[in-house]
């Protein structure tokens, strides 16, 4: 923003040539359908108590709609794009040139901007919903349709960051963040790809925030320690835009001067390649560390077979019962028969008198 331009290049570690700073806000929504009607369903089950009580994602989305018009009413210089994730496939919501739809908007009070959001998001919403569910309606899947992969989801943003960088005029710096609104489940199949992707917005100082409507997350935990972002859960259904409002809407200059939620502890254990769980203690291949919780002799990833090394074999102690004569008593014994025979003069010094 442009009160703190100078104060963000520092932090981005930008040349003092920049004349301005661009904040880029890219959105990742969850629109996996199937914990959405749970949450629905589950409402229903328990009395269908008050809209704020229940997750539901027609009020949501209109949550992140105020705060996507707060975002760009904060400062004429910010930019945000949405992308929705399913499965795992990940779809441009906005800006409007990004998706191959219809730009036709109704009329209304509101400024045209917060329109152009506001319509292109819910219609290519509406869009992508009804050809996943032709009937209207999700289709029924087990654990692995419950869980939404973002791996595709931030690569594509880090690609259009890195490309709005390298398009921006000379004197402008285009300042990327990522915000991932997460729903359902983790999906830890694709944890080696996600760790790579974060490691490359670490490297290109991208900051990754995530804010939990499910469970928590393990993988988005260890992007945001990873990245320097901020991660909360929210705890009530009906408090999305305050919280949306009060932590992300600031970006990194501003909360080294604003009160931020503490870091919490962060998992870091690894998904085993064969199961997709989270192991403390597993095998790793040698060849392209592949992490495993159960021994195998080949590798299932790169098809490396493990060699086996033969141990050295340790002596055995002695058996004090054995009746082997060890060294020293052997010794004893000789020397009491050499002085028995030269007693009786049958010694080998002996002169063979009586």
């Amino acid at each position: 923003m442009s009160g703190l331009t100078s104060l963000g290049a520092a932090q981005a570690g930008v040349s003092s040539g920049i004349e301005s700073i661009t904040d880029l806000l890219v959105v990742i929504l969850d629109l996996n359908p199937i914990w959405w009607s749970e949450q629905l369903d589950n409402g229903v089950e328990n009395g269908n108590g008050p809209p704020s009580q229940q997750y539901g994602l027609a009020p949501t989305l209109d949550q992140i709609l105020i705060f996507l018009n707060s975002y760009l009413l904060i400062h004429p210089g910010n930019q945000v794009v949405v992308l929705g994730c399913l499965h795992s496939r990940s779809y441009f919501l906005y800006p409007p040139e990004l998706i191959n739809m219809p730009t036709d908007m109704p009329s209304d009070s509101r400024p045209e901007a917060f329109r152009i959001v506001n319509h292109t998001v819910q219609r290519a919403i509406q869009h992508i919903l009804l050809q996943t569910s032709p009937d209207g309606e999700p289709a029924a899947g087990g654990e692995e349709k419950r869980e939404t992969v973002f791996v595709g989801a931030l690569s594509r943003s880090l690609c259009y960051i890195h490309r709005m960088q390298r398009e921006s005029p000379k004197g402008q710096f285009v300042q990327g963040r990522v915000l991932v609104i997460e729903a359902g489940p983790d999906s830890s199949s694709h944890y080696m790809h996600f760790i790579n992707t974060i490691f490359t917005a670490q490297k290109m100082n991208v900051k990754i925030d995530a804010c939990v409507l499910g469970e928590d997350s393990i993988l988005l935990q260890q992007a945001v320690d990873l990245t320097g972002g901020l991660y909360v859960k929210v705890e009530n259904p009906g408090g999305v835009v305050q919280v949306l409002n009060s932590v992300f809407i600031l970006d990194g200059a501003e909360r080294s001067t604003m009160s931020v939620p503490e870091k919490i502890q962060v998992d870091y254990r690894a998904a085993c390649f064969c199961h997709q769980k989270l192991i403390e203690v597993g095998y790793v291949c040698s060849v392209c560390l592949s992490v495993f919780c159960a021994f195998s002799p080949m590798c299932s990833t790169c098809q490396s077979t493990f060699k086996f090394m033969t141990g050295i074999k340790k002596r055995k102690p002695t058996d004090p019962t054995s009746s082997v004569p060890s060294p020293s008593s052997s010794s004893a014994a000789v020397a009491a028969v050499a002085t028995k025979k030269a007693r009786n003069g049958t010694g080998p010094n002996s002169n063979g008198k009586a």
